[in-house]
């Protein structure tokens, strides 16, 4: 079965979404050990919600990647 080019793009731009979810994810890690061992660290507190933030945009653009897209459909009155 061929893809057409929108299935192409919507796979390379879920592909896409994985990776930097999985790139922001690694970033986090390291911060919030650090921030474990310093809870009174306001900033690095920021520095992860910020990545927080950026995960759950990911995490949303992956979601409406999967859901399949419905053409709208024409009603046809008769009369």
């Amino acid at each position: 079965m061929q893809r057409t080019g929108v299935e192409t793009v919507a796979i390379a731009t879920l592909d896409l979404q994985k990776e930097k979810r999985e790139g922001l994810r690694a970033r986090r890690k390291p911060l919030f050990e650090r921030y474990e061992k310093n809870p009174n660290d306001h900033r690095l507190a920021l520095e992860i919600k910020e990545i927080d933030d950026q995960i759950a945009e990911c995490d949303q653009q992956i979601e409406l990647s999967r859901k399949p897209r419905v053409a709208p459909s024409r009603s046809r009155f008769s009369g």
